[in-house]
């Protein structure tokens, strides 16, 4: 219990020493609760230590008195703080309940310790970093449609913890729709890429083009209009190849839809050399 300042959270047997100056010619120790204890004038010898007892938890003060040719001097006075016990069980709250669109809910949730206090909590959903928050509420970053696991762990000030999950769910919104796809694609020719579709007035449309080993080549965001139309032609063209479309949704709080397949297109190469059903 090196540190009269910090709270710590382990009880054992412990040794209190000095430094005892040239011309003592006694000592008296003490350890118990009384901050200002002044120890009796009875010598308990001439040692430059003594070992105490295992201290249940509380606050307690280390107390040593010397004595030289002149009397006993003042008492110096070592404070020693001990937690063992970790912060009482605790929930936590979701301000809009447990299943919703809402991709940032906000949390709630108070935890309290009876003898150190509560020094900060820590905050991790799923297998995410913890986040450390100094106030006991916190709100998510957007999160993907689908189940979550919200753990708080909160510390006291002697290290001890106590933590709360909460199971979420955030559901998604409606999928937009998909009324035409470019299906086929010769380059050279003009031909471009484009995905038209319907979805919610406002809400923005992703589109990933990925292809066959899965890797997403090209990606773009478009607006549907107020006319609950949305129309996506990229700049860029795509080369050669075979691609899978899939599109998403997202309104103006950060909330998604699930990803949906939209189909396939396939680009070729311009022939050279076309006769009858051969081309070259």
């Amino acid at each position: 219990y090196s540190d009269q300042t910090r709270w710590y959270n382990v009880s054992a047997p412990f040794l209190i020493t000095w430094k005892l100056p040239p011309d003592i010619s006694g000592i008296s120790p003490a350890v118990n609760r009384e901050i200002n204890f002044i120890p009796p004038p009875v010598s308990e010898g001439l040692t430059e230590g003594k070992l105490a007892s295992a201290l249940k938890d509380g606050i307690w003060y280390a107390h040593i008195r010397f004595r030289n040719d002149i009397g006993w001097g003042e008492t110096t006075h070592f404070r020693i703080s001990i937690d063992t016990v970790p912060p009482v069980a605790f929930a936590i709250e979701a301000s809009q309940g447990v299943a919703s669109d809402n991709p940032r809910p906000l949390f709630k949730f108070r935890a309290r310790d009876a003898l150190s206090g509560i020094a900060a909590y820590l905050l991790r959903v799923d297998d995410g970093e913890s986040t450390e928050l100094a106030v006991p509420e916190y709100r998510l970053p957007p999160q993907p449609p689908g189940r979550h696991v919200v753990r708080v762990e909160a510390r006291d000030h002697a290290g001890n913890s106590q933590e709360a999950t909460l199971a979420l769910n955030i559901l998604p919104i409606p999928s937009p729709t998909v009324t035409f796809l470019t299906p086929f694609i010769t380059i050279g020719s003009g031909d471009r890429f484009t995905v038209k579709g319907i979805g919610v007035s406002s809400t923005i449309i992703h589109v990933a083009v990925d292809n066959r080993k899965g890797q997403t080549i090209m990606n773009g965001t478009t607006t549907v209009d107020g006319n609950g139309d949305w129309v996506f032609t990229p700049q860029e063209d795509l080369r050669k190849g075979e691609y899978s479309v899939k599109i998403w949704a997202e309104d103006a709080r950060g909330a998604l839809s699930l990803p949906i397949h939209a189909g396939g297109v396939g680009v070729k190469e311009k022939a050279i050399l076309s006769i009858g059903t051969f081309e070259f």
